[in-house]
């Protein structure tokens, strides 16, 4: 077993309730029988009650499930999209994240969902923080094809990030590429201080007249 590594995660994904939520063009492209391999009317099949028990793959397993397997002790700040409205629950989710996990239905959601996606955005951008965008296999190529355009109008930063600096991950369609995504941010992030040690490092520098020094910094992913 690796050794665990702590990591602060969001998985802004659909709860099973929120489908009905969903953009109409969208919606109506899920209705039928065409998409039995990714359900969104069976509760549990593919969403629950929390952005956390998406299941994108049809392994059946949720991405904390595959953080867990890569070696990072997750801690996640899912729940708080809910109440995103909550100014400091806003402020949680822009500052004390340090990978963010896109699932592309969510951009697709109607109301007021459009400002915490530019939020978000703007956080990861301006502190390079890591981030991957999933686009499960097992969509039909007409569907992919559809929400990769909302995840290019919704998040073009993101796209220009992946694209010319190689950061964070760009439509990961496998348990595969998710994985490789996975072990990279794990190596580069396994030996990354503890908030315990952040603090303590703080103290000393404030204890020498030092008090705007910080070491606070979310991991970041460099090449692809």
């Amino acid at each position: 077993m690796p050794k665990t590594s702590p990591i602060s995660v969001c998985v802004l994904a659909l709860t099973h309730e929120q489908r009905i939520y969903l953009r109409p063009d969208v919606l109506k492209m899920f209705k039928g029988n065409s998409l039995t391999a990714y359900n969104l009317v069976e509760k549990g099949r593919i969403y629950g009650d929390s952005p956390d028990e998406w299941h994108p793959f049809e392994d059946d397993k949720s991405v904390l499930d595959y953080l867990r397997e890569v070696g990072f002790e997750e801690s996640s700040l899912s729940r708080l999209i809910a109440s995103f409205n909550k100014i400091e629950d806003l402020n949680a989710l822009v500052t004390q994240v340090d990978l963010y996990i896109f699932d592309p239905l969510f951009l697709a959601l109607s109301g007021n969902y459009s400002q915490l996606i530019a939020e978000l955005q703007g956080a990861i951008r301006k502190g390079n923080k890591p981030f991957c965008i999933l686009m499960p296999d097992r969509l039909p190529p007409k569907v992919s094809q559809s929400l990769y355009q909302i995840c290019e109008q919704k998040l073009p930063l993101l796209k220009l990030a992946y694209e010319t600096e190689g950061l964070g991950e760009w439509k990961a369609e496998s348990t595969v590429r998710l994985k490789a995504f996975l072990h990279r941010l794990y190596r580069q992030t396994g030996d990354f201080p503890s908030q315990e040690a952040l603090e303590n490092a703080m103290k000393w520098f404030f204890s020498r007249g030092i008090p705007d020094f910080s070491l606070e910094e979310s991991p970041k992913i460099l090449g692809r």
